[in-house]
């Protein structure tokens, strides 16, 4: 068993892995290397005795970050795509059973001697909480200003004036649009200074998920505002909707991934989170994810999908709205009305 540890590091963790519960009764060696080529170098050559069926590359002081690397050919590349953490995807399917036969022993005996919790939350679910965050307050402020002008009438004296519905709602829209692309412009710029998971990551496509997001965001407000007729009760329930789908991402991936991928396109939290979990993967396999090679990955379709759903939930909104209009209000789906001679008598 291969490894590489940074220096200044807890040389301690080898003989924690190595004499773990798990590997204890195993004929188990470690030899440790100083590099990655070190160890490339002593797997491909012939004349050793003793091969490496394992390497482990902890790529941090604090040990909590480290790849796996199983069998001598992915030992060798270290451009290898490493198999996902196994609390971020449940789901074996298309991988070998002899593979994980040998990949889940090793993660879990690394995991207990680092003391990392099989349930520890990834730097993607961090960032994903913090976006949703970000944008609560555009939700709340949106529905609750709707909602108001439904309960002064305000809303009911544009359509009087000739404003049609849809135009009420576009403007709505367009103005909200804008306001979360200075947001989204903000919070970018703060990702790439403090945030290591976009490290390969083009601005431009950073920018683009975080201001899709945001649309959709927008219209989850639009669509909670139809629900209700007065500003106090929006003002309490709104929060709470907003923050369900949020804990739905979180926790779905941990039950099934094709749940998550199914959820995906009714909930635009969670396709959020697909797409950084995809791209916290892609860091080890991308030096630069650019909005075209996005889209040759998974990252990129549930990209497309995140922009279906801002769409989705616009029409929705539509739909809603003229749903719960008095019948003289409705707009979408009403029927011609047939007009009646009248006949006159003399």
């Amino acid at each position: 068993l291969g490894f590489v540890l940074p220096d200044d590091s807890d040389q301690s963790i080898i003989e924690k892995i190595i004499h773990n519960d798990i590997s204890n009764n195993t004929q188990v060696k470690n030899i440790q290397f100083k590099t990655q080529d070190e160890m490339i170098k002593y797997s491909t050559d012939i004349n050793n005795k003793e091969q490496l069926f394992c390497g482990i590359i902890f790529e941090n002081k604090d040990l909590l970050k480290y790849t796996i690397r199983l069998d001598i050919k992915n030992t060798e590349n270290p451009e290898t795509s490493p198999i996902q953490n196994i609390t971020e995807n449940n789901s074996f399917f298309g991988i070998t059973s002899s593979y994980l036969d040998l990949y889940i022993p090793i993660q879990t005996a690394v995991d207990q001697a680092s003391n990392v919790s099989p349930y520890a939350v990834s730097l993607s679910s961090f960032t994903t909480y913090y976006i949703s965050l970000a944008f609560m307050t555009s939700v709340y402020i949106i529905t609750i200003n709707i909602v108001k002008e439904k309960e002064d009438n305000l809303k009911d004296g544009l359509l009087v004036a000739g404003v049609h519905p849809t135009i009420f709602w576009l403007s709505w829209f367009i103005v909200e649009r804008f306001i979360s692309l200075i947001i989204s412009i903000v919070m970018t710029i703060i990702i790439n200074i403090l945030n290591e998971l976009f490290s390969n990551v083009n601005f431009f496509v950073i920018i683009s998920i975080i201001f899709l997001f945001s649309l959709s965001a927008c219209s989850y407000g639009f669509v909670f505002s139809t629900f209700f007729k007065r500003a106090k009760t929006a003002s309490v329930v709104v929060l709470i909707l907003y923050i369900i789908p949020f804990f739905i991402a979180q926790y779905t991936s941990l039950v099934n991934e094709d749940i998550s991928k199914i959820l995906s396109f009714i909930f635009s939290t969670v396709s959020l989170k697909e797409i950084l979990n995809n791209l916290e993967i892609l860091k080890y396999t991308y030096k630069s994810i650019n909005l075209i090679n996005i889209f040759n990955t998974d990252a990129g379709k549930y990209l497309i999908i995140l922009t279906s759903n801002s769409i989705f939930y616009f029409v929705l909104a539509l739909i809603l709205d003229n749903l719960f209009s008095n019948e003289t209000s409705r707009y979408l789906f009403v029927p011609k009305r047939r007009i009646k001679k009248l006949s006159i008598r003399k």
